[in-house]
Parts: structure tokens; C-alpha cells; sequence
């Protein structure tokens, strides 16, 4: 039976720039949160501005379904068949890393959220429950997507991610749900933790890399 190529753990350069990120990110939140009193930032009020005028029927559905399937009961649902798929192939540590990533992730964006302050934009659209600063739908969303990725280890699975999380970065900007540079953030947030959350299961358990199945002539020996 032939394996898939095995997926080497994240290089201690990926993992250390990761680490660096996820700081990088508090540290922008405190300023955002400090200095600037969560008022918009940078490039934040003319995107806003944009895509809010952009609005079509089309992109309305599209970021009212995303809007949905990116939520957090959403997410882990679909986060609890992904492991499932993963440990009925016997891939365990994909799906103990796939489930890490989303657990640290969801975490990280509701404590920054908490701590930054951060109120949303005036003109949301949709109920929303907790602050702005970083988007949890971008974080949850890049944290899947990537940590996939990583698994997977194909070009067509990390242009399929990358899309993924670009596409929902923009729903929640077109939503007005967030500004652009929350949506950034959680893009930054979400693929860090993946990329240390893959590091940290290929660490503890390296005798097989994530993307490996069973050796079928090992098991009939």
C-alpha cells in the first residue's frame, strides 16, 4: 500500500517566525486597544468604506453563508468530523493537531478580544456578541484551513486554503461586522497557531509524520 508524501514537522525558522507573529499580533491589538482606543486604523476606514459600497445580491448570500458556516458552532461541528475522518484512517496526529490548532485558536481570539476592547464598526450588519479586535471568524477559519494544509501537503490544498481564508476575511469586512486590520490579524493569528500547534504534535510524537497512514506490512507482521 503506498503512502502519501510525508509532511516533515515546520522548520524551526517557520515555528520561530510563528511564535514571533502571534506576539507581533498582541502587540498591535495593545496598540489599537491603548493608543488608539479601537478606533480604525491604517487602511481600515477607506477598505470599509469600499467593500460596504461594493454590495451586491450575490455577495450579500456569500457573506451571510459564510457568516454561518465560519461561526463557532459551525466550526466545531465541522472541526469534530475533520478528527473524525482523521482518526478512522488512523491519522492521529493530524487530527490531535487539527483539534489543538482550533481549541488555542479560539482561545487566543477570545482573550485579545476580551483585552483589546475593540468595538466594531457602527454600521455592522448583524448581531454580533463580543468585541472586534481580532476577527474569531478569520482566526477559526485559518487555523482549519492551514493546519490542512499542512497536513495535506499540496499546492492545490494550500491555494484551496488560502482562498478560503481570503474569502472570509473579506465577508467579515463586507459585513461590517469588522475592520480590515481585525480580519488581518486573524488571518496572521490563525496560521501561527497552526503552523505551532503541527510543530508541537510532531514534536511529542515524531516517529511518524502527520501526513503518514499505517505501514500495512507492518501490521500483517
Amino acid at each position: 500500500m503506498l503512502s502519501p508524501r510525508p509532511l516533515p514537522a515546520p522548520n524551526k525558522v517557520a515555528v520561530v517566525c510563528a511564535i514571533a507573529v502571534i506576539v507581533a499580533v498582541g502587540a498591535f491589538g495593545a496598540w489599537i486597544g491603548l493608543a488608539e482606543h479601537g478606533k480604525a486604523v491604517l487602511v481600515d476606514a477607506p477598505w470599509h468604506g469600499f467593500v460596504t459600497a461594493s454590495s451586491s445580491p450575490f455577495a450579500d448570500a456569500l457573506a451571510r453563508t459564510l457568516n454561518l458556516v465560519g461561526g463557532t458552532k459551525s466550526m466545531i461541528v465541522i472541526t469534530a468530523i475533520a478528527m473524525c475522518a482523521f482518526f478512522v484512517f488512523r491519522r492521529w496526529r493530524a487530527g490531535i493537531a487539527l483539534g489543538t490548532g482550533v481549541v488555542i485558536g479560539t482561545v487566543a481570539s477570545e482573550t485579545l478580544k476580551t483585552l483589546v476592547d475593540r468595538p466594531r464598526p457602527a454600521d455592522h450588519i448583524l448581531t454580533a456578541g463580543s468585541d472586534s479586535f481580532p476577527s474569531g471568524h478569520t482566526t477559526i477559519a485559518a487555523v482549519f484551513a492551514i493546519t490542512l494544509a499542512l497536513v495535506a501537503d499540496r499546492a492545490i490544498v494550500w491555494v484551496l486554503a488560502c482562498a478560503w481564508v481570503l474569502v472570509m476575511a473579506w465577508s467579515r469586512t463586507y459585513l461590517a461586522m469588522h475592520w480590515l486590520s481585525d480580519t488581518m490579524a486573524g488571518a496572521l493569528l490563525g496560521t501561527s497557531v497552526a503552523i505551532v500547534a503541527v510543530a508541537v504534535v510532531s514534536y511529542i510524537s515524531p516517529r511518524r509524520s502527520l501526513s503518514d497512514e499505517p505501514d500495512a506490512m507492518s501490521e500483517v507482521s
